[in-house]
């Protein structure tokens, strides 16, 4: 991981638009814009198998409650596990409209939630704010903005948008697998037969707004 810096971000991206000593994107605009562009190549990691920036907060759940507020830093979902123990965990599955008959909105116990999710990124605004990216990937932000730069000036994007694609293809295909040792598939011929099915929470959950809300059975669903 390499780390940049705002300023150099907007320059890099005027350079590429052949903008650098041009007042035709005001400050406020291109501060927008690189921001917007940094948003989209989150996105596009995020989107890949692999763990971006992924974190995690335990959520004690009470049988008397049903909704908790997610954190501030929120923006997707990964996934959410029910604890039983320091090294043992149930992933909980989302609930469907189809187990309303089955599920209630009152969990019928207690026990300790932990959501997995991925935050939001904070918003650059100085010069020196600082952001991390793989060396080379910085360059999508850098693409993307001078497209915009284009547009907005009415000249020929063209071969700055053939870049950005063949950019974004590039960390399309190379974010979702970081491990080049690792196969397409492994399988595992002497794993015990007993661990290859896994085993489900009886607790669903959704998401409702700016809150987390459990669903809860009084039937056994685990491993169903």
């Amino acid at each position: 991981m390499s780390t940049f810096t705002f300023g150099e971000t907007k320059l890099a991206a005027r350079e590429r638009a052949d903008m650098v000593n041009s007042s035709f994107i005001s400050d406020i605009e291109e501060d927008r814009i690189i921001n917007e562009s940094i948003r989209k190549l989150y996105d596009l990691l995020i989107t890949g198998s692999e763990n971006w920036s992924v974190k995690s907060i335990d959520i004690p759940v009470t049988a008397n409650q049903t909704m908790y507020s997610l954190p501030t830093d929120f923006y997707k979902i990964k996934a959410v596990d029910e604890l039983i123990s320091i090294n043992q965990m149930y992933p909980m599955r989302r609930f469907q409209f189809a187990d309303r008959s089955a599920y209630q909105t009152m969990p019928v116990r207690s026990f300790l939630a932990r959501l997995w999710y991925y935050p939001t990124i904070p918003k650059l605004e100085d010069d020196a704010d600082e952001f991390s990216m793989i060396q080379g990937w910085e360059r999508y932000i850098h693409l993307d903005a001078a497209v915009q730069y284009l547009n907005k000036e009415e000249s020929d994007p063209a071969g700055v948008l053939a870049e950005r694609l063949d950019m974004e293809n590039r960390i399309t295909a190379n974010s979702s697998i970081r491990d080049a040792y690792r196969s397409e598939k492994v399988i595992d011929i002497d794993r015990p037969r007993s661990m290859n099915s896994q085993v489900y929470s009886d607790t669903k959950y959704d998401l409702l707004g700016s809150d987390l809300v459990f669903y809860s059975s009084d039937l056994d669903y685990a491993g169903a």
